[in-house]
């Protein structure tokens, strides 16, 4: 079982709580003191850190550095606060000539951008200079969220614990910093999350004319991209000047959608025509099923390939729904697909819940079929819309399993 995450921000969470419970520590107070005070962080600085009064991912990376390294000096034996588990040898090397003076400037949340088109509500596409993009790397206001990526490994730290920790091929982040440097890198699209229920006190952003604002208290994911971010930072190191512009998306997304999004980048190379068309729901059928999508408990479970990849939690697909709804009715206006969802829905969380509750083989369910799902539907409607449990027997009720694929 993974037990920890080593991210900066866990750092964060758990060297502040531990200076909290030793915040009448005087030797470690003298320490901090006598340390940070050639980096212009004193005495007030400290106390406000210790006593919770400043929160870490309030202030620059680099001075969570230093906290750790002073602390970690005196705690050898509290290997969660190493600094190096978290930072990279340069990343700590330059903290030693940090000052406050000289800092560079740091962003914080909420976070404007510009110029961004929306392709649907939760979803935007900017263009942002690599600098920005190295900024918003350095201020931590960027997370690496192992619950939505697919490569973190996993390693046993030498207290035996199991964590979690970002698997960054340094190799190939060298290349693609010198294919920058070079002028040689032909820039690709990012994208980031902003998590879908991060944001306890708002929505996780709001749009303002041709811009969108990414709010305060959000959580800000990197789903694809993480290396070539890594890379826009190494060039940015070794050459202040250089900048390059990026296409970028903002998506606002749950954990579950984030999760099929990464999984679906890194086995597709190019997007699906279906999920193209969720986007743009360019029509009243894909219209109804985006809807369904986002409004029932169908959220989670709809592929957007040829075949459902059931071992992703999928039990059917968009074009599956789109045809058999197609099937059962005849949409000219949106008022009437309107209508058709509002329907809809409730039977779909009827089935959902079923569904859940038996746990049958997905290969084996109506959902697996165009003609399936239109037996659902037709029953439902013959049925004169009441909601009524629909029995194991008829959701299984299908042809042979071969025929279903």
């Amino acid at each position: 079982m993974v037990n920890e995450d080593l991210t900066p921000q866990r750092l964060a969470e758990v060297l502040q709580d531990f200076l909290y419970e030793n915040r009448y520590d005087h030797d470690l107070f003298n320490d901090l003191q006598k340390n940070l005070k050639k980096h212009e962080i004193f005495s007030k600085d400290i106390t406000d850190i210790m006593n919770k009064r400043t929160d870490f991912k309030d202030i620059p990376a680099t001075e969570l550095v230093l906290f750790a390294r002073i602390v970690y000096g005196r705690f050898p034996d509290f290997e969660i606060i190493n600094p190096q588990r978290y930072f990279k040898p340069g990343e700590i090397k330059a903290a030693q000539y940090y000052t406050r003076n000289n800092r560079p400037e740091y962003i914080k949340l909420p976070l404007t951008v510009n110029n961004a088109l929306s392709v649907q509500y939760d979803e935007y596409i900017a263009i942002m200079s690599a600098k920005q993009l190295v900024k918003m790397l350095d201020s931590s206001i960027v997370t690496y969220n192992f619950d939505s990526q697919r490569d973190a490994k996993s390693m046993v730290d030498t207290n035996g614990r199991i964590v979690r920790a970002i698997n960054v091929n340094q190799k190939s982040v060298i290349e693609i910093a010198q294919l920058m440097l070079n002028g040689e890198y032909l820039p690709d699209m990012l994208t980031f999350n902003m998590l879908l229920g991060s944001n306890d006190e708002r929505e996780e952003f709001s749009s303002k004319g041709n811009s969108i604002v990414v709010n305060e208290g959000t959580q800000l994911d990197i789903l694809d991209g993480f290396h070539r971010l890594s890379a826009m930072q190494q060039a940015v190191e070794a050459n202040p000047e250089f900048d390059l512009n990026f296409p970028v998306a903002f998506k606002n997304f749950d954990i579950q959608k984030a999760k099929r999004y990464v999984g679906q980048t890194n086995t597709f190379n190019v997007m699906p025509k279906a999920y193209v068309e969720q986007l743009r729901a360019k029509d009243h059928y894909a219209y109804i099923v985006n809807e369904l999508i986002n409004n029932s408990d169908l959220k989670g479970r709809v592929g957007y390939q040829r075949r459902p990849i059931f071992d992703n939690g999928e039990i059917t697909t968009f074009d599956r729904l789109k045809n058999a709804i197609q099937k059962q009715y005849n949409v000219k206006m949106k008022r009437e697909a309107m209508g058709v969802v509002e329907t809809l829905v409730p039977l779909f969380d009827e089935l959902i819940f079923l569904y859940l509750s038996e746990k049958p083989d997905p290969h084996e369910t109506l959902f697996a079929t165009v003609d399936g799902i239109d037996r659902l539907l037709n029953k439902y409607k013959k049925i004169d819309k009441d909601i009524k449990r629909v029995d194991l027997d008829f959701l299984l009720a299908t042809t042979e399993k071969g025929q279903l694929l």
